[in-house]
């Protein structure tokens, strides 16, 4: 992700979670964001209550959140004092309750590890799943060249390892599915599920969850099949939720 955006020419702060756990980075003492958007990537899984209340104090005081990440937010953790130690909380938080501050959860998606033996995990391929358009005249598509069937991603299996899915009744009654990906052929945990990429308004912002770990890997590959549509999309949201582009 970060090479990519140094390609693309945007400049960012980046910050850990014990930046964002400890500090009031984002919004400050004041009701106006200090960041216009904060994006999150990769698998970034392990939230504790201050990082959470951050986000939505982003959000409601009129900045953004991009989430280019599977399997975000879904276990709770916590920081002594000092920032020297991370403690679990619990595998998960209580009715996918993350759900509402980020649109989707893991519990409502899927991981793929492979096969498990006396040897422990091997690896096995998972199946060649992208994503399936549902909103394609949304401006998260401006530009982007997508096939008749409206789907892409599935050459570089860009759903997984691990991806989250909508919560019925959590999440935000607002949202907007702008892309699903049915899940199935023999995955760990959510054989059956749906991954959906969502957006939808939150306080006086907007949160966009591409809802799939490997979303950077696509990044990472220019010569990949569904570079261009991965990247056009980064492109959109980047540009319209950091106030690049009006």
């Amino acid at each position: 992700m970060l090479a990519w955006l140094r390609r693309e020419g945007y400049t960012v702060d980046c910050f850990t979670d014990l930046d964002l756990d400890k500090q009031n980075f984002l919004t400050g003492a004041s009701v106006q964001p200090l960041y216009r958007l904060m994006a999150s990537s990769g698998h970034h899984e392990y939230w504790s209550d201050p990082m959470r209340k951050r986000v939505q104090d982003l959000l409601n005081a009129g900045g953004n959140v991009a989430i280019f990440s599977g399997n975000t937010c879904y276990r709770k953790i916590s920081f002594d004092a000092a920032g020297a130690s991370i403690t679990k909380e619990n595998e998960a938080w209580p009715d996918s309750n993350e759900a509402g501050l980020l649109g989707v959860s893991y519990s409502q998606g899927g991981g793929w590890w492979g096969d498990r033996d006396h040897n422990g995990w091997r690896r096995t391929e998972r199946p060649p799943i992208g994503y399936t358009v549902a909103a394609p005249d949304h401006w998260v598509f401006g530009g982007v060249k997508l096939p008749q069937s409206g789907a892409f991603g599935a050459p570089e299996r860009l759903l997984g390892y691990e991806c989250d899915g909508v919560v019925p009744g959590v999440s935000p009654a607002n949202i907007v599915v702008l892309a699903q990906a049915h899940l199935q052929g023999g995955w760990n945990n959510g054989d059956g599920h749906t991954a959906s990429m969502v957006l939808f308004n939150s306080g006086r912002g907007t949160v966009f969850n591409a809802a799939t770990t490997d979303w950077p890997r696509v990044l990472g590959n220019p010569s990949a099949e569904s570079y261009a549509a991965v990247s056009q999309i980064t492109r959109n949201v980047f540009n319209r939720l950091s106030g690049r582009l009006v």
